[in-house]
């Protein structure tokens, strides 16, 4: 080999060295923060909630590589729950923080707190449900006091008074021309029922199972009907016209056939 060759080779092995210098120096940092993101929580949690909270994981934000969420489950609800933490937090010493932290532990214990007073209610209308969903969306009262009452032993119906969410509802069912109405039938009977009982979710959304003549069974369509008035609708007619205008709805013969 020349001495050109040997000096190629001689440039290319430092510069795989200085590559391999500022990975390593990247995770390092990385790892660091990791570490330092999970201590920040662990003693933001200690502050603010008298329970156990088991570690689960860590990861940081795609938006954000220097946002990180620091994963936890309470052992006394069982509610799985993320710390966020932003990066200003990570260069104080300090646990003492308020701004640039932030868990959701109760909008997620409050959203299995009403799947819990939903799910029977809404099975008993369908005679069955393969799911039922809450997503919280924001909070809706803005009053302070309100809010920083709120805890993991308050009652879901006091805890709506300050959260929206939105109730996702899967039958599990097949949609189609001949089952339109008995389906438009029972979301109003869902309607009646959360009224009748003061729940108000923003929106409700329903998900069917939809039919396409050319599919089979591994890629039948789902699609969702979503209600954002539904405490406005008073009749089934009200429903079919919702459901018209955003299911595809085939007639009984080709829902038959696809089966």
């Amino acid at each position: 080999m020349g001495k050109r060759g040997k000096r190629v080779l001689c440039i290319l092995g430092l510069i795989a060295v200085g590559i391999a210098v500022c990975v390593a120096a990247f995770l390092g940092y990385y790892e660091g923060n990791e570490r330092k993101a999970v201590q920040i929580a662990k003693g933001y949690l200690e502050q603010k909630y008298e329970q156990e909270m088991i570690y689960q994981g860590v990861r940081h934000a795609w938006i954000d590589p220097e946002l990180y969420h620091v994963t936890f489950t309470s052992v006394e609800t069982d509610v799985t729950f993320q710390v966020s933490i932003w990066p200003p937090v990570l260069r104080q010493t300090s646990t003492e923080v308020e701004d640039g932290i932030w868990d959701n532990y109760l909008w997620n214990f409050f959203c299995k707190e009403m799947e819990g007073v939903l799910q029977p209610e809404a099975a008993s209308i369908w005679n069955g449900l393969d799911h039922l969903l809450i997503v919280h969306s924001q909070i809706k009262n803005k009053d302070v006091a309100l809010i920083a009452e709120i805890n993991e032993h308050t009652p879901a119906r006091e805890m709506e008074y300050a959260y929206n969410y939105d109730l996702f509802v899967t039958p599990g069912r097949m949609i189609s021309r001949g089952l339109e109405r008995e389906e438009a039938q029972n979301i109003l009977k869902l309607f009646q029922m959360l009224r009748d009982k003061d729940y108000h979710p923003s929106r409700i959304l329903v998900w069917y199972q939809t039919n396409n003549v050319n599919s089979t069974d591994s890629d039948r369509l789902k699609e969702s009907v979503t209600f954002e008035s539904w405490e406005t609708i008073d009749t089934v007619e009200q429903v079919l016209e919702i459901m018209r205008e955003q299911l595809t709805i085939e007639d009984g013969t080709d829902a038959a056939q696809a089966a």
